[in-house]
Parts: C-alpha cells; sequence; structure tokens
C-alpha cells in the first residue's frame, strides 16, 4: 500500500489537488494520508453501502422479493423473469441514465423511473452496469419505509456496522456531520450521493469502511452465492466487486463523480484500502497494478 500512497501523492502535488487515503493490513488499527478535513464524494462506492442495506432488509422479510416484483407491476413493466438480484447484479436491460447525464443531471428519483423504467419491457441480461438499477431499488425501499423510518432503521439496525448514527446522516442543506447527502432525500442513496469527510469520522473506533469488509467478510457466501459472474474470475453482486486472485480474494468497488474518484477494497489476506480524491486524472489501470487487482 506504499506504492499507493507514493503514487496519490505524486499526483496531488498542486495545493488545489486533495486526496484521502485510509490503509490497514490484518486486525492493526488503520491508517489515514492526506487531507482528512475536506470532503469527498464516494460517488457509486456509495452502492456497496446500499447493498449491505438492501441485504440485511433481505435477510429479515423473506417476502421482499415478491414485494419488488409487485412494485414493477405497479409500475406498469412487463419483465422476463427479472427479480430484485438482477437490478442489484446489473443483468438488466435498463438504461443507465447517466448516458444522457445533461439532461438528467438534478433529476429525481420520480423522473428517472418515469423517463427509464415506467412501462417498459425489462429482461435479463448479461452484466450490463446501470445506475438506473440502484435508482429504482432505492425508490422501492421507500415505498416500504418512509425516509425518516428508513434513516431510523439505519440507526438502530445498520449504525453498529457502518457508524451511521442519527444525527450523522442530514441533508447536506441542513448541516454538517460524517456523512451528508448530495441533494433532496430522495436521492440519499441509489446509486450514489454520499459525501464522506474523513476527519468527522475518526471519532469513530472503525472506520465505516472497515466495518463494512467485516459485515461482507462475515456473509461472504451470501454475496458470493448471489452475485454474477462478468468473466472467469470477476464476478459482482450486492454493490460489489469479487475478484480470485492466485494467493488471494478481493472484493472491492471504484467510484467517479465529476472530478472526483472513489476507490475501496479488501482481500482475504486481511488488507485493505480506502482511498478518495478531488481530481480524475489518475490511471484506474495504474491503480489496479499498484494495489494487486
Amino acid at each position: 500500500m506504499k506504492e499507493l500512497k507514493k503514487y496519490l501523492e505524486q499526483n496531488s502535488l498542486d495545493k488545489h489537488r486533495r486526496y484521502f487515503l485510509e490503509v490497514y493490513e490484518h486486525n492493526h488499527k488503520s491508517i489515514t494520508y492526506g487531507d482528512l478535513d475536506s470532503d469527498y464524494y464516494i460517488a457509486s462506492c456509495s452502492k456497496s453501502v446500499f447493498g449491505a442495506i438492501l441485504f440485511q432488509e433481505l435477510l429479515k422479510d423473506k417476502h421482499l422479493p415478491t414485494k419488488f416484483n409487485s412494485y414493477l407491476s405497479s409500475l406498469g413493466v412487463e419483465s422476463e423473469s427479472v427479480g430484485i438480484y438482477d437490478f442489484l447484479n446489473h443483468t438488466t436491460n435498463l438504461v443507465d441514465y447517466l448516458e444522457h447525464f445533461e439532461e438528467n443531471h438534478g433529476s429525481s428519483n420520480d423522473e428517472i423511473i418515469d423517463q427509464f423504467v415506467r412501462n417498459r419491457k425489462i429482461s435479463k441480461v448479461l452484466f450490463n452496469y446501470s445506475n438506473t438499477n440502484y435508482v429504482l431499488l432505492y425508490s422501492f425501499l421507500k415505498k416500504q419505509h418512509s425516509t425518516e423510518d428508513l434513516l431510523n432503521r439505519l440507526n438502530k439496525e445498520i449504525s453498529e456496522e457502518f457508524s451511521l448514527v442519527r444525527d450523522e446522516i442530514i441533508n447536506s442543506t441542513n448541516g454538517t456531520g460524517s456523512f451528508i447527502f448530495n441533494g433532496p432525500l430522495n436521492r440519499v442513496f441509489g446509486d450514489g450521493g454520499i459525501i464522506f469527510c474523513p476527519k468527522k469520522s475518526k471519532k469513530n473506533k472503525k472506520s465505516f469502511i472497515k466495518k463494512l469488509f467485516d459485515l461482507v467478510n462475515e456473509n461472504i457466501d451470501y454475496f458470493k452465492n448471489h452475485s454474477v459472474s462478468i468473466n472467469e474470475k470477476t464476478s459482482y453482486g450486492f454493490g460489489l466487486f469479487y475478484k480470485e486472485k492466485k494467493d488471494s480474494f478481493w472484493i472491492y468497488h471504484s467510484g467517479s463523480y465529476q472530478s472526483n474518484i472513489s476507490y475501496w477494497g479488501h482481500n482475504s489476506n486481511g488488507q485493505g484500502f480506502f482511498f478518495s480524491t478531488n481530481f480524475s486524472d489518475i490511471s484506474p489501470t495504474e491503480v489496479t497494478k499498484i494495489i494487486g487487482l
């Protein structure tokens, strides 16, 4: 991980370019580098958090997949053997609304669903990464629980895993906290939108990303069994990529939003990292090479 730190440092020599990096090995305390005072968009890394939330919901309510199918019917969707796991795993033919970013920037969940989901025929396909899948999944959860109730449920049942205490889950227009959300509350999770401030979260004994690793590790068979194969060594499920290596097994995700890049990963040897930047001109290929993915 020293090489990753060096790479990020070399690319942030300008005072306006900031990065945050957290690394840990086995059960040792995590070490943080870079600018801990800034806010960072974790972008699509939010899918990992949302996937873990939905994982908890699926464990509690065995009827949730059936309820989801009823939700699709209420939208006038004609589906061919497509269920909740297909949306979690990006195996639907839904168009990614971000491919039409200019006309959909700032759109609400309901507007996105009206344009890209309602009254459409949805079929199962091979892996097709689409942010629309996760917008739809979050809108479904909102039908089950009000936003306030969902946040309270997060506090009671998820906060021990993620340090998302109630007074830290707040609208970005109302204050600051370890996590704030970009945009209206109906876009809290879904495809992204979480903003992370390292310094404000350091009061927690573990960072949220380490706790996410722990949750996945404890339930790795469930996550892997409900994932879909992308190629011979890589699969995807619950907002997580899984990759088999010769001497280890990695879980990871990356995200980008405008000029922000985020990336996190954890392997079966107990090593993990999470970094976020406010600049985007870094090479994902180089990062992958550095961390051994």
